[in-house]
């Protein structure tokens, strides 16, 4: 992300750690971008009215393999964190969104790129479930080494 945005960087990239409540330190990387008005078409895709939304169809007509895998980097993670866990199961964060939102990106996802998703309650808010047994579809489509389809 930092390379595909470089021209508008206003800061390295620089770690940040903090505690999760459970008392875990969490640590993610960051950087700062300035305002500009080449961000605007990007905006239009997830502001509706100044608010916070997706605009419609916005995975089936606007969502790359590439793209996917910045969603992942940015909102996703492990289903389960368990040292042991065999679970390959991904979650995409879309708390944010609204219930309805999150089931037509859920499903969207199942249809373009053929994933098993589910949509699941995250602290009162909905999230998507990418199931263990697409993973290694998953994996196919965002790991460029591992992408047959040519799609960036």
């Amino acid at each position: 992300m930092y390379n595909l945005f470089d021209e508008w960087i206003l800061s390295p990239p620089h770690l940040k750690t903090r505690v999760s409540p459970k008392g875990n330190i969490v640590t993610n990387w960051g950087f700062q971008t300035i305002s500009h008005k080449a961000f605007n078409p990007l905006a239009k895709l997830f502001l509706i009215n100044n608010k916070k939304g997706k605009s419609d169809s916005l995975i089936k007509n606007e969502l790359t393999a590439k793209g996917l895998a910045y969603w992942f980097m940015d909102d996703g993670g492990k289903l389960d964190y368990n040292q042991n866990s065999k679970n390959q199961g991904i979650v995409l964060n879309t708390q944010s969104f609204s219930d309805f939102e999150v089931e037509t990106m859920a499903f969207e996802l199942s249809n373009k790129f053929l994933l098993e998703c589910s949509v699941r309650a995250n602290k009162g808010k909905k999230i998507i479930v990418i199931s263990s047994n697409s993973y290694a579809k998953f994996r196919e489509w965002i790991d460029p080494p591992y992408n047959t389809r040519n799609e960036t």
